[in-house]
């Protein structure tokens, strides 16, 4: 029944969430029925959490699209941005102290909301000040877990600063209203990845000049011209076009192939 639409591609919880929605419908949504009879109850989530969370193809999700007392009471549900922002601040623990998070399990969505709710961001495609504050927030913590990944000693913390690094982009690509969901950050950001890319070639000019011995010259070589029509008589491989110019020649395995190519083996 979850995956049913109708012909406008739309579910029945959407097509609902269109109609309008009351204050009372989201909290039997939310808790599955089971509204706590006092404030100090815990909520149970009920079994349409996910659909209310989910982002679809635009980046918004219908806990976004609530509105007036429902949307206050909604986002009482969720821990409070500041707890999220605390947790950003500890990076070697990101992303999982988010997961812990309420609601528990949809750190995710939980940050979209918080990052880019705001009618005026996911429908409008502004920027509010708000938006913009947290966004900053958000950008330092980016940072930092840049830095961590371009010190690569300790390698496991790097490791575990680039699952999360990947983990947080993913997360925040934001809707689809917005132009760039990352312009407060995005000269710091581009800045960090370009040390980091900076960093990456120089690694593997070092390895490749470390290459030694028969293979690594047939890596290392370019093909004669007349070697072509022996190795290749079907025409179905071809070189990169600039790889004579460049100061370390591509492998031969990075050579781009046509449909229908087949690599060539190294020699034992």
């Amino acid at each position: 029944a979850l995956q049913v639409r109708n012909r406008l591609g739309r579910t029945p919880l959407e097509s609902l969430w269109d109609r309008g929605i009351t204050l009372e419908l989201v909290k039997e949504f939310w808790c599955g029925g089971n509204v706590p009879a006092g404030a100090d109850d815990k909520v149970i989530l009920g079994p349409e959490v996910p659909q209310l969370l989910c982002l679809d193809a635009t980046g918004v999700s219908l806990a976004m699209r609530v509105e007036g007392k429902a949307r206050d009471w909604l986002l009482e549900q969720f821990a409070a941005w500041e707890d999220f922002a605390k947790q950003l601040k500890i990076p070697e623990s990101l992303p999982d102290s988010l997961n812990r998070l309420a609601p528990e399990g949809y750190w995710r969505e939980a940050l979209a909301i918080h990052l880019f709710g705001e009618a005026d961001v996911w429908k409008e495609g502004k920027q509010t000040a708000q938006h913009k504050a947290r966004l900053e927030e958000f950008g330092s913590c980016l940072k930092g877990l840049c830095q961590r990944v371009l010190k690569r000693s300790p390698e496991a913390e790097a490791r575990q600063a680039m699952t999360a690094l990947e983990a947080l982009l993913e997360a925040t690509r934001g809707p689809a209203k917005l132009p760039d969901a990352r312009e407060p950050y995005r000269k710091e950001l581009s800045l960090e990845m370009l040390h980091l890319a900076v960093q990456s070639e120089s690694i593997h000019d070092i390895l490749y000049d470390m290459m030694a011995g028969q293979a690594a010259s047939w890596l290392k070589g370019l093909f004669d011209e007349k070697a072509w029509e022996k190795l290749d008589p079907f025409n179905r491989i071809k070189p990169d076009p600039i790889q004579q110019h460049r100061p370390r020649q591509k492998l031969r395995m990075d050579f781009e192939q046509m449909e229908g190519g087949r690599h060539l083996a190294a020699p034992a």
